[in-house]
């Protein structure tokens, strides 16, 4: 399913979770309730201000409003210092370096 109909979807069933009308989201995003439907159906998308508008009033975030998943990226030892490696580091210090520099990242803002 592609990231639009899926955003589709997640609009359409937000809307009545929330009990809303086309018009009340219309007025929420400043456009005509038939865009709002054209949304619905996936025949068009809002641009990043209007998604940004939902994903705050239903507090979500963008990629949960759009039903983006991100897959799992499993770095181990070896996949990430063939990565670092294909970057030309000069040294292993600096492979080192960067390497905690990814633990902390993965630390700081687990998936």
């Amino acid at each position: 399913m592609t990231i639009q109909r899926q955003f589709a979807e997640n609009l359409s069933r937000l809307k009545k979770e929330h009990g809303l009308k086309n018009h009340q989201i219309a007025e929420l995003l400043n456009v005509q309730t038939r865009t709002v439907a054209y949304y619905m159906s996936g025949e068009t998308k809002p641009d990043i201000e209007k998604l940004i508008r939902l994903a705050t009033y239903f507090h979500l975030s963008i990629d949960e409003l759009v039903g983006y998943v991100q897959e799992d990226k499993v770095w181990n030892d070896l996949s990430l210092k063939q990565w670092l490696l294909s970057l030309n580091l000069r040294s292993e210090e600096e492979i080192a370096k960067i390497k905690i520099l990814v633990d902390t990242v993965e630390t700081l803002y687990p998936n």
